[in-house]
């Protein structure tokens, strides 16, 4: 309902009201004059207060596309990853977010793309033994021997950064995952987003992996390994 106005669907004015008013006007009405003036006020107002849930209707409906179309720009993300991308165990990072593990390990599929400013960028999609699928976005510096070599992030179907971490160089030249806050990630979480963005026509051109490529799990007296088909080695 529009702000100031009266409720006419629950408080109808009375002929006395009208009345009441009227000296205000200047002089006196005539009661029909009345009631055919008060009747098209009446109208009008009914008028204002639909073409106002009218707009804000649209709105609403407006809102939950746009958030429709994120949700399906990340589901679409998810599933030509793992069309596309090659197996690779992703335990370290997948730990460091907290992912349960299949078996012990983290089999998962991974595009990537390397930039002439030295940049990388990776989409990697999970799923674990619940099949709950997972994004992880990740950057590096690749030419950087400064201490932070990079982030990552844990994605929610929605497009939110659920989780944060970066790459952190140690001695002897290996770098660990460490978890950091979300909100001071968020900057450069929105960087990777837009990156993606522009990427994702020439991610659709791309071949999709071989069969033969994909992860398998063999078992073996009840024990159960899985098996890098692109690679020809065991995760590990």
């Amino acid at each position: 309902m529009l702000v100031g106005r009266r409720n006419f669907l629950t408080h109808m004015p009375s002929w006395t009201d009208v009345l009441r008013v009227a000296p205000a006007i200047g002089r006196p009405r005539d009661p029909a004059t009345i009631r055919e003036q008060d009747g098209a006020a009446i109208i009008r107002s009914i008028g204002e207060t639909l073409r106002s849930f009218a707009l804000a209707t649209l709105f609403v409906c407006s809102m939950a596309n746009v958030a429709s179309a994120d949700d399906a720009f990340w589901a679409h993300l998810v599933d030509l990853t793992t069309r596309k991308g090659i197996p690779v165990n992703f335990k370290r990072a997948a730990q460091t977010l907290g992912l349960p593990n299949r078996n012990g390990e983290y089999p998962a599929y991974q595009i990537f793309y390397d930039e002439s400013d030295g940049t990388a960028h990776h989409l990697t999609a999970y799923e674990d033994a619940l099949k709950v699928a997972h994004l992880i976005v990740t950057n590096f510096d690749r030419g950087s021997n400064a201490y932070r070599l990079g982030y990552g992030y844990l994605v929610s179907p929605e497009g939110k950064p659920l989780a944060a971490m970066e790459g952190l160089k140690v001695a002897n030249g290996h770098w660990v995952w460490a978890q950091t806050a979300v909100p001071a990630a968020i900057p450069l979480f929105e960087r990777e987003v837009a990156y993606w963005k522009t990427k994702l026509a020439e991610l659709e051109r791309a071949l999709d992996r071989s069969t033969s490529e994909a992860w398998e799990q063999k078992c073996e007296n009840n024990i159960c390994r899985w098996w890098n088909g692109r690679e020809k080695t065991w995760a590990e």
